[in-house]
């Protein structure tokens, strides 16, 4: 048995995946099967979304539903602009980020169940509410 660890992550597997695939050495980065220069060129923020939560890109219907249920979210709440305006002004954005992310937690009205469909608006509501945090900040 070798006492020595290897640096980084390098041919280390972590968990095997259906949604994205990589292979470094021809610059190539897929998600569920579509490349990502693909759905940059061609594909929204929303569409992008949607596919990784369901595995494919959706219907016109699908994605106007979805980009509508999105803007009915992004508005944060008053408390949180007031947590916002006492950050020292020179503090590093992503910092600010992650700490108006986690205080979101706190208007969390079902923080403790595990259901799916919860956990599903969970991720829309930090979805929806991140870009308003940064243009707010």
């Amino acid at each position: 048995m070798s006492t020595t660890a290897a640096k980084g992550l390098e041919g280390i597997v972590a968990a095997e995946t259906e949604m994205s695939f990589i292979d470094g050495t021809n610059g190539i980065l897929e998600y569920v099967g579509i490349a990502i220069d693909d759905l940059a060129r061609h594909s929204s923020f929303e569409e992008t979304v949607f596919l990784l939560w369901n595995r494919r890109l959706p219907k016109q219907a699908e994605l106007d539903a979805f980009t509508a249920d999105l803007r009915g979210k992004y508005a944060i709440p008053a408390e949180l602009v007031e947590v916002l305006k006492q950050m020292p002004k020179n503090a590093q954005p992503m910092h600010v980020l992650r700490t108006l992310v986690s205080a979101l937690g706190a208007f969390d009205s079902d923080p403790n169940s595990v259901e799916p469909d919860v956990y599903r608006a969970k991720a829309l509501n930090i979805l929806a509410k991140a870009p308003t945090l940064v243009a707010y900040y």
